[in-house]
Formats: structure tokens, sequence, C-alpha cells
């Protein structure tokens, strides 16, 4: 789909809700389908998360896209900072694992490198409960319903486990999420 045709998505900053986010590899390519890769992004959530006054709920990091559910702890918070300071950084990493490892490649895109498929991707703003913890649970789902595995808790790139009490590439800011209202 060209430029121009793309669907536009309009950020509502500064509300107070929680956001789900979706974001995908250029051209839906499967760079996350190595395990460094995934880890190059854990590390950029975790910087930012370090640097944002954000809280991440849950995640699940797919093959060609990834899935984060976050809570802006500050009323002004931009997202856009976020998505800047983690895509950046994730394909900085991997352009310069191209340049050193695979230069051929690079040279055969004409020496460009895309990672990240253009525009901001997917946003919603949850407000309630009930909208927050549907959102994990799609998120947590998305592994079972690709065939990637059996139940959410056995795919190694999502916050599945850590909600059943496995450790996990990341942790989740537990604390701050609101009652599950199924319980």
């Amino acid at each position: 789909m060209s430029e121009s045709v793309r669907k536009r998505v309009k950020h509502y900053d500064g509300e107070g809700h929680a956001r789900e986010l979706t974001f995908s590899c250029f051209q839906r390519r499967p760079y996350f389908s190595k395990p460094y890769v995934c880890e190059w992004f854990f590390k950029a959530l975790a910087k930012a998360r370090d640097q944002l006054p954000i809280h991440v709920w849950a995640y699940v990091v797919m093959p060609e896209h990834i899935h984060l559910l976050v809570w802006p702890t500050e009323q002004d918070f931009q997202l856009a900072k976020l998505l800047e300071s983690v895509k950046t950084s994730v394909a900085k990493r991997a352009g310069n694992h191209l340049r050193q490892n695979n230069p051929a490649a690079l040279e055969a895109s004409g020496g460009e490198f895309q990672f990240w498929q253009s525009g901001p991707g997917y946003d919603r703003n949850l407000d309630n409960d009930g909208t927050i913890w549907a959102a994990i649970d799609y998120i947590h789902m998305n592994p079972i319903r690709r065939g990637l595995c059996v139940r959410a808790i056995d795919w190694p790139w999502s916050s599945a486990g850590v909600f059943a009490g496995k450790p996990g590439p990341f942790p989740i800011d537990r604390a701050s999420l609101p009652p599950d209202p199924r319980s």
C-alpha cells in the first residue's frame, strides 16, 4: 500500500489512558524470528522505561510485529517519544549487525535497510479495566492464533508467562495494573 493511501493514525496523548500499540517490521518481514533481535527489542524497551514515564503492562513479540500495552504515568506524556526511542534503537542495531555480518545483503538492497514499516502502527486508548484486560488476553493469544504454540505461556517472547509466575524476557509493572474484573 502506498504511503499516500495508508491510513493515518491519530494519537490521543495526555488522556491518562493505557495505550495498546502494534507496530510491524518493514513489509511484514520476520526480523523477530531471531532471538537476538527479540533481545534487542527488550533492551530498547528497558532503556525507554527507565527514561520515560511509562509502565509496561503486557507484550508479545511476534516474528514480524509487536504488541505492547503501556500506561503513561504522566498526563502530558507523548507516545511518539516511546516509539522513537524503541524503534530507533532496534533499527540501528539491526543495521549495524547487517553491515558487519552480511554486507552483501545490504548492497543487494541498494545500501538501504529499513527495519520498521513506515508510520506509527496501530494505537488505541484503553480507558476501563475490562478493556485493558481484554487487550492483555488478545496480546497473549496472538502466538496461539498463529499456531506458534499451544499455550500462551509457552511463547518465549510474551508476558503471558510472567503473568503466570514464570520468569520472562521482560518484567511487567504488575503493581500498577487495574484489578482484573473477571476475578
